[in-house]
């Protein structure tokens, strides 16, 4: 990852502003140098160049919307691919010799990606007016019959550090789920708190989720499932 290039997205927003300025000013020194006499040619087509240059040497500064949300993509890609291979290999760890290997059933991988947009952070709102930020929370679920295994990322996009959670929870384990929204979290962010109390352990498993019908369907499936077993 361009931990380099990612930063100057958050911190070069008014270069590339003035980039965009530089190229109007081209244009008016480009019309100067049509309209004007020979002193007028003479300085509108010395602005143009200066302005090109200008806006040359900022466009290589600045990071536009698409190429910061490309970077995202790819961590995206990363996590998924990590979190697939992780699924797969605990779910055929128990596999005899010469049985065939259980495929993950595509329907049941369930991804939600958001910007976290509390605490340390640097933030940004783009041209595009989607508020972004360089932490990236991304959860992954897969549920069957016994368990559910879960994957998280909570992810920065400017340096090195990564916490993130790969683990299977069989529903037998599971004392209680639940979602909620601290009071300290801006309105606008679009994820929940995650708890998930375990029977045989004192402290939570506590993650962010984004907030849409696939985290209410993680809740509603964990919840019904811990319903049966205790029956």
């Amino acid at each position: 990852m361009n931990y380099k290039n990612n930063i100057r997205y958050f911190t070069k927003e008014n270069v590339g502003k003035f980039s965009i300025a530089c190229w109007v000013a081209v244009a008016a020194g480009l019309l100067v140098y049509a309209l004007g006499g020979w002193l007028w040619a003479y300085l509108g087509a010395l602005f143009a160049i200066i302005s090109v240059v200008a806006a040359i040497v900022t466009s290589t500064m600045s990071v536009s919307d698409k190429e910061y949300t490309a970077s995202v993509v790819n961590a995206e890609k990363e996590f998924n691919k990590k979190f697939r291979a992780f699924t797969e290999e605990k779910l055929n760890a128990h596999n005899g010799r010469g049985k065939a290997p259980v495929a993950l059933d595509d329907e049941k991988v369930k991804f939600a990606r958001a910007y976290l947009l509390e605490g340390q952070i640097m933030f940004r709102v783009g041209h595009d007016g989607r508020r972004r930020s360089n932490k990236l929370v991304m959860t992954a679920y897969y549920a069957d019959k016994t368990a559910v295994y879960l994957g998280y990322q909570l992810l920065s996009m400017t340096d090195e550090s990564c916490e993130e959670i790969f683990a299977v929870y069989p529903y037998t384990s599971v004392e209680s789920i639940s979602a909620s929204r601290p009071e300290s979290r801006p309105s606008f962010a679009e994820y929940d708190t995650v708890t998930l109390k375990l029977k045989h352990k004192e402290e939570p498993v506590t993650f962010h989720m984004t907030k849409d019908i696939e985290l209410d369907n993680l809740v509603k499936l964990v919840s019904s499932r811990i319903t049966t077993d205790e029956e």
